[in-house]
């Protein structure tokens, strides 16, 4: 989704973009969402319930951008209604490129949490937006503890350094 008065472009990631359709956690990169921006995104993931599936025990997964697409402006979470309730996503900005999911566990690497994302009703819909404060050229998401699944994560980036 691009649109030129504003100089933004919108990423939209799914199990689809990843190509990890089974329950198996494994790496992937070298993603670009196609009519986005210029970003590239690399990850540790499984695809269960079809979604973007992150655990963080044992597995150390999550999304990142490798190549930036701009500056950070927002996030948006939406959500797989299989996941239990209270679980957490984190939201983390950097300007230091990342080059691959394990750097979001390495505190020289992980950059700064930027919002804490928490779903709340295990079969309701929910789609949760968060607005970047503060310049960031790259983006990483994970599960704060547990697993969880992501039917969609919507990264919208701005023209900028």
């Amino acid at each position: 989704i691009v649109d030129n008065s504003v100089s933004q472009w919108v990423d939209v990631l799914t199990r689809d973009l990843t190509g990890i359709t089974n329950t198996s956690y494994a790496d992937w990169s070298n993603k670009i969402y196609v009519g986005g921006s210029s970003a590239v995104y690399a990850g540790h993931s499984a695809g269960g319930n079809s979604s973007i599936q992150l655990r963080t025990d044992n597995n150390n997964s999550g999304v990142v951008s490798t190549t930036s697409g701009g500056k950070v402006s927002k996030v948006q979470i939406t959500w797989n209604i299989n996941t239990t309730a209270d679980r957490k996503v984190q939201i983390y900005g950097s300007n230091t490129a990342y080059s691959s999911a394990a750097d979001l566990y390495d505190d020289g690497k992980k950059g700064t949490l930027l919002t804490t994302i928490t779903y709340s009703t295990k079969g309701e819909a929910q789609t949760d937006t968060y607005a970047v404060s503060g310049d960031y050229k790259y983006i990483g998401i994970r599960s704060s503890s547990k697993a969880l699944y992501i039917d969609e994560i919507q990264i919208t980036w701005v023209a900028g350094n």
